[in-house]
């Protein structure tokens, strides 16, 4: 980096460092792996494998549908895309635009998607069947929101189990609220700042975000836009 700056070390009034994008993963630890989804679904949801097609299904029949009914997400888009090619941050940003949208929920896209998820397999040497993990597509829902702490952002959750919920955040739109709070000028074209009151002040700041209560954070936005996800699973 130091080398590529060299030639314009007379027009750059600072280096910033920190956390561009974020992207956060969760899972259900207890039933991540085959092993561990027989084990539930034997103990706790007492459901025979051969049943475990119906039964996953009726999950993920209920949390699509919960978190189409996610809390503040009343009344917003919520549309089909066709391809998980389509840039929905793009289409997030135009449809926050075209409706004035400067805080809160966005809308909802609904995508079929590959994901890492469970199947049944007949094993032919001990002629049973058994869990396996596998590559599949099924539906994904998005939440695009602008977020009182982290602005524009958004969750991506997964319909079929593992139900794994991934959270998309923007360390720049974090960065520009934190120096509105501070009242520290700035000027930022797209996700880069090209101008900043005070460097080494909005590095202490950048800095803090490491520090963040990350865990309540986080899993608020889970109880937000997966409200069912305790009901039905571990």
């Amino acid at each position: 980096m130091y080398n590529f700056l060299q030639p314009y070390k007379e027009k750059v009034i600072g280096i910033l460092k920190g956390f561009d994008r974020l992207l956060f993963r969760g899972t259900l630890r207890q039933i991540a792996c085959p092993a561990g989804l027989g084990w539930y679904l034997n103990q706790k949801a007492d459901v025979l494998l051969k049943d475990f097609i119906g039964w996953a299904e009726q999950v993920s029949s209920r949390l699509e549908e919960a978190a189409l009914a996610a809390k503040g997400f009343e009344g917003r888009q919520n549309q089909y895309l066709r391809s998980g090619s389509i840039p929905k941050d793009e289409l997030a940003r135009e449809i926050a635009g075209k409706e004035g949208i400067t805080q809160g929920p966005i809308c909802i896209f609904r995508t079929v998607e590959t994901c890492s998820g469970f199947e049944l397999k007949r094993d032919p040497v001990e002629k049973k069947i058994k869990l396996v993990s596998r590559i599949r597509k099924c539906l994904h829902i998005y939440h695009y929101q602008i977020h009182p702490h982290f602005g524009f952002m958004h969750t991506r959750l997964q319909t079929w189990l593992p139900c794994t919920m991934y959270v998309c955040i923007n360390g720049r739109e974090w960065l520009s609220r934190e120096l509105d709070k501070k009242r520290l000028g700035y000027v930022r074209k797209r996700n880069c700042f090209v101008d900043l009151e005070d460097v080494s002040r909005t590095q202490e700041i950048m800095d803090r975000q490491l520090k963040e209560s990350w865990p309540s954070l986080l899993d608020g936005l889970r109880r937000q836009v997966n409200p069912a996800l305790p009901k039905y699973l571990p």
